[in-house]
């Protein structure tokens, strides 16, 4: 076994986030990924020397399908370079340490500093993100409900709902209305 396909196995086997299926999915495809650069002429590569002209379609996301969050502020891109200043070219998870470990630590400091439900920031987020591509708040949020929009507003609606549904990784966009409201 060469080393990129070494290093990506291993990678794998710290990360066991999806089920046991996904897991498979995500090492065969990282796999063949390996092979074909190493036919392509690749030798002695390692994860850290691929860089960004790689993208990893099935990495690590809800469902497995590869999702585009906006950086829409300089808080997010000045909070994303700290991360990457301090994790480097590698993990902000410690390699000693699985996803599922690190969550669970994460969640216990969250805690510690008294709060409580984090999953409270993807309704935050979907619901600022509502207002930025719609120029007006959601219903959960104060804005006016679906049925008393004009035909326009209820387009723009439904356009923006699909955005969000996409960023937060789900299939349908009904299921924004748990985040967003009707």
């Amino acid at each position: 076994m060469h080393d990129l396909k070494y290093s990506l196995r291993i990678l794998c086997r710290r990360n066991r986030d999806g089920s046991h299926a996904t897991q498979g999915d995500r090492l065969s495809s990282l796999s063949l990924i390996a092979d074909e650069l190493r036919e392509a002429g690749f030798r002695n590569m390692q994860v850290t020397s691929c860089g960004d002209h790689i993208f990893l379609k099935h990495s690590w996301t809800k469902g497995g399908r590869e999702r585009a969050i906006p950086i829409i502020g300089v808080e997010q891109r000045a909070a994303l370079d700290q991360a990457h200043k301090l994790a480097g070219a590698g993990s902000l998870i410690p390699p000693s340490r699985s996803y599922l470990e690190q969550r669970n630590i994460y969640d216990g400091q969250c805690k510690a500093a008294g709060l409580s439900s984090m999953h409270g920031l993807r309704h935050r987020y979907a619901q600022m993100r509502y207002q930025a591509l719609t120029g007006q708040a959601c219903p959960a949020a104060g804005g006016p409900s679906r049925h008393s929009l004009s035909a326009a507003q209820r387009s723009l609606d439904a356009w923006a709902r699909e955005v969000i549904s996409n960023e937060l990784g789900h299939n349908r966009p009904q299921i924004t209305a748990v985040y967003l409201g009707r």
